[in-house]
């Protein structure tokens, strides 16, 4: 279901592949232009590789979840946003654990608290 229109679309999205077979995951993970578009407006700073974007694709890295990272003021990397999900650490439950603490968390202070259990309101445990 490759066909030229979907081809151009993903190539005007800036994802312009020199070989078709490079384009075959972005169908089998459904990566089109819109998910391209919404990546690029949750943070305009956000530029996966062709290969970050199917990582992040597979680990279901939504715009919604990149845009909630971003409000809270984190530009975090295809890396670092898939290490976000692999770890369940939301920006939402980074926005309750920021309430919390006196000094700004860094991502990987978040995940250390996720992996360890706790959870906002002086909670540990999971």
């Amino acid at each position: 279901r490759i066909d030229g229109a979907w081809m151009r679309e993903i190539g005007a999205a800036g994802y312009r592949q020199r070989e078709l077979k490079d384009l075959i995951p972005f169908r089998i993970f459904k990566i089109d232009a819109a998910y391209i578009r919404d990546l690029k407006a949750a943070n305009p700073k956000l530029r996966p590789e062709a290969k970050q974007l199917v990582e992040m694709r597979i680990h279901k890295v939504e715009p919604s979840w990149v845009a909630g990272w971003t409000q809270l003021g984190y530009d975090l990397s295809p890396k670092d946003l898939v290490n976000t999900r692999i770890h369940n650490v939301s920006p939402d439950y980074a926005r309750a654990m920021m309430a919390e603490v006196r000094d700004r968390p860094t991502l990987d202070q978040f995940v250390r608290m996720r992996i360890h259990g706790v959870r906002p309101n002086g909670n540990a445990g999971r």
